[in-house]
This record gives C-alpha cells, structure tokens and sequence, in this order.
C-alpha cells in the first residue's frame, strides 16, 4: 500500500471500497446542519463505526447552493480512516510518518536538538505565565480584602 494517492477522489474512492465514506445525498445547511452531523459520530459511536462523509446538495443560510460536495472527517475521523490515508496498515503509522520525517529531511540530529530547544522555551513560557496568573489571583484576592 506504499507510495501516495495521485487525487482525493482515488483516496475517497477506497474509503468508499472499505466502507468508510457515507455519502449524503440530502440538502444540507453547512451552518446550521453539516458539523452537528458530524459530531454526533464522536459522541455515539465507536471508533471502528465512525466513517467520514460526502455531502453532495450543500447549502449555506441563505440558501445559496455549492457546486462541489464536502468531505469531512475523510482524514481523520478513525485510526482506520487514517491509516488509509496514509496508505499503510494501523500499527504502521508511526512507521510512515518517521519515514516521510527522515525523508525531508526533518529528522536531522540538528532539527530534533531545535525541537528540544523549542520544547523547553514552551515548558518555560508555561510555567512563567503560570506563575504571573498566580501572582494576578493573589493580588486579586488581597485587593477584595
């Protein structure tokens, strides 16, 4: 399963093979009705029931009408969904994004010292606004007395 897809339709046309793409046919309102579809999925359903979606008659709250359909959650929306994405089985995954990181070049003994460095400044950042709101709270909490 190697390589890459040449289009989204070839990656929509395997999650549609796997059973992994519904499509609706129905208009849909993409403000008031599309999302909230959607995340019902999240709410209900276990992880291997969740499929991504095609919505084919997309409207928005005027009543304007879309010409292309909208896809979503055809990336993400299972571990299984995200495998096909990329192209390998679910225990692969780790495997194809050190891959593509070794690939480009991000992988680097530099950039991974970069990615530390970064790491730490954050961790830094965090604690010292931390501590500022800590310090806002108190000072607060001694003015209300």
């Amino acid at each position: 399963m190697a390589g890459y897809y040449k289009d989204v339709r070839e990656h929509l046309k395997v999650l549609e093979e796997r059973d992994k793409l519904f499509r609706i046919k129905k208009q849909i309102n993409k403000d008031t009705q599309l999302m909230p579809l959607v995340r019902l999925q999240f709410r209900g359903l276990e992880e291997k029931q969740r499929e991504a979606f095609q919505f084919e008659n997309v409207i928005d709250v005027k009543g304007r009408r879309y010409t292309m359909p909208v896809t979503v959650g055809t990336l993400a929306a299972s571990t299984e969904i995200y495998a096909l994405g990329l192209k390998c089985e679910v225990e692969q995954i780790h495997e194809r994004w050190f891959e593509a990181r070794d690939r480009s070049g991000t992988g680097s003994d530099e950039n991974r010292s970069r990615g530390v460095q970064f790491r730490s400044c954050r961790h830094e950042f965090a604690a010292r606004s931390a501590e500022r709101a800590g310090e806002e709270q108190v000072n607060r909490i001694d003015a209300a007395d």
